[in-house]
């Protein structure tokens, strides 16, 4: 829960069809600019890295 303008957190879209369908990627293109993780490993890491 975001609940500052200091807060962070992560937000996942865990739905294969972001990347193979067309409204998939038209909803990505849609969201403001983020960064895009695709495998478990960096996703990992990117937890591990959000502040306590």
């Amino acid at each position: 829960m975001i609940r500052s303008g200091t807060d962070t957190g992560i937000v996942s879209i865990l739905d294969p069809r972001m990347f193979t369908k067309t409204y998939g990627r038209d909803l990505l293109k849609s969201l403001p600019p983020a960064k895009l993780i695709q495998n478990r490993e960096d996703l990992r890491r990117e937890f591990s890295n959000l502040p306590k």
